[in-house]
């Protein structure tokens, strides 16, 4: 069998029995960590309602630049996000949404299928423990998995709640997906070492790619000369409002971020999230702009340094931390600063003092979940008032 199988757990299973589901470069990440440099079969989504021609062009430069491929197989789908609706209206729309997306690939019954559950592929396949492997690779999914294994000790009314689910969305529908399902495969894959049962733990520092870690050299470089940091903008404003939004309020509160974690000899280099870079560049020259008047020229945007051809603006933080130093980073959440745990010569501040409602009770909860699994240090500063 030798090179023809993929480990995964405690398991071996040949190549060909396995398909990746791709939909972001940090999926693509992660990825690169379970096939260590082994040729595999993918499917790449391109989600046609947020993916724009630059944005999947970059994710492509990304693929290739870290993963070796035997066969892939290119997708146009919608995303499973834009489902809204009551109960009726909503179980209607997602055997429609089903209906398109299992007209874009073939499932095969005896594949192995290994994704996000953002994914609209791995939200459309039936559901069978056998063949689901998820990538956990957000707080949110961290998250619901860690729900899911603690059920036994919810509420009377939870457990009605996931039993009518599992009856509903697993065994009539079939879908796996888990917001409308409580359905988790039996294992499944992490860049936050949470140790819980069938959760495998990805080491982000395994990542090895000579031509991204060549082509950052300007960077590398650049972060080891300065007491650098990486700071990482609120967004979530404007992901909803569009390039019209009103960014005074985003400009103020980023640089009150910058004024109360960072000291006059460090050098700020920020990365916003990727769907900034596609949906809104009035609010990167904006912030820039706005910077740049404050604190001078002590502030970069990375992405200035990352050339297109290995992910541009799309490559991951973990990508960056793996081959830059840097000493500090700051940010309302990103998975990043759990990615980063281990990593105790970096100062890790999560500031999500500005969000409010449901928003913030989620994050209460998260936050609360990784005191419980004892992932918080004195390497953390977590601040909510």
């Amino acid at each position: 069998m030798g090179d023809d199988t993929i480990s995964i757990g405690n398991k071996k299973y040949r190549i060909d029995d396995v398909i990746f589901v791709i939909d972001s470069t940090t999926t693509v990440f992660m990825v690169s960590l379970i096939s260590k440099g082994k040729a595999i079969n993918c499917i790449i989504e391109k989600k046609i309602d947020v993916d724009t021609d630059n944005s999947y062009h970059l994710l492509k430069n990304f693929v290739n630049a870290c993963l070796a491929l035997r066969s892939v197989k290119e997708v146009n789908v919608r995303s499973r996000y834009f489902i809204e609706g009551g109960i009726i209206t909503r179980l209607l729309k997602i055997n429609k949404f089903r209906t398109i997306v299992k007209n874009q690939f073939k499932e095969e019954k005896n594949k192995i299928y290994i994704g996000p559950c953002t994914s609209s592929i791995m939200n459309c396949l039936r559901c069978n423990h056998e063949n689901i492997l998820y990538l956990y690779h957000g707080t949110i999914d961290c998250y619901r998995y860690y729900q899911k294994i603690r059920m036994k000790d919810k509420n009377t009314s939870v457990k009605i709640k996931h039993c009518l689910k599992k009856v509903i969305f697993s065994q009539l529908l079939k879908l796996p997906n888990s917001i409308w399902n409580d359905f988790f495969s039996l294992q499944g894959f992490s860049l936050v070492n949470m140790n819980l049962p069938h959760m495998i733990w990805l080491n982000y520092k395994e990542f090895e790619s000579e031509k991204i870690e060549s082509l950052l050299v300007p960077l590398i470089e650049e972060a080891e000369n300065f007491n650098s940091i990486m700071f990482c903008p609120i967004s979530d404003f404007h992901n909803k409002n569009g390039i019209n939004s009103n960014t005074t309020l985003f400009n103020e509160k980023n640089i009150d971020l910058i004024k109360k974690y960072t000291r006059e000899n460090e050098k700020i280099f920020l990365k916003f999230h990727p769907s900034i870079y596609q949906l809104n560049d009035n609010v990167i020259v904006n912030l820039g702009t706005e910077i740049n008047k404050r604190f001078g020229n002590i502030v970069r945007d990375v992405v200035q340094y990352i050339p297109e051809d290995i992910g541009g603006a799309l490559l991951p933080l973990e990508v960056l931390f793996r081959y830059c130093k840097f000493n500090k980073i700051i940010c309302v959440e990103t998975t990043t600063i759990w990615t980063l745990q281990f990593d105790n010569e970096i100062a890790k501040i999560a500031d999500f003092s500005s969000v409010t409602g449901n928003r913030k009770k989620v994050i209460n909860n998260f936050i609360t979940m990784m005191k419980e699994l004892s992932i918080l240090n004195d390497t953390y500063l977590i601040n909510d008032n």
